[in-house]
């Protein structure tokens, strides 16, 4: 597993915890947005509800439809991939290889939105 290095000038509190919300197209798992709830060590945690309500908003901000939007919360989150995907079928985040998203490319070339 790799370490969570969150840069910062001065003195910070540890990362008590990073609770992650995976907005996702319900079609096919793609994350469209993920976002990261930062706890610092002393601070109070913020609830699920508010979290879940920022990343669907932000994901509106970018321009995705919310009608086919989901949500997937990770608790104590650790990065794992440079790109995420849903396993629709078990609920949960898992990496997003090269040939797939290269495949997924290739695929939608040539076709009108």
């Amino acid at each position: 597993m790799r370490h969570l290095t969150v840069q910062s000038v001065g003195t910070m509190p540890a990362v008590e915890s990073i609770h992650a919300v995976a907005v996702y197209q319900k079609k096919d798992g793609r994350v469209c947005h993920l976002h990261h709830a930062i706890t610092f060590a002393g601070a109070e945690r913020r609830p699920r509800q508010e979290h879940e309500r920022n990343a669907r908003a932000y994901a509106e901000k970018l321009g995705h439809d919310p009608a086919n939007l989901g949500v997937l919360h990770v608790p104590d989150f650790r990065p794992f991939a440079r790109k995420y995907r849903v396993d629709l079928e078990r609920k949960v985040l898992v990496e997003e290889t090269v040939p797939e998203i290269r495949k997924k490319q290739k695929n939608n070339k040539g076709k009108k939105k």
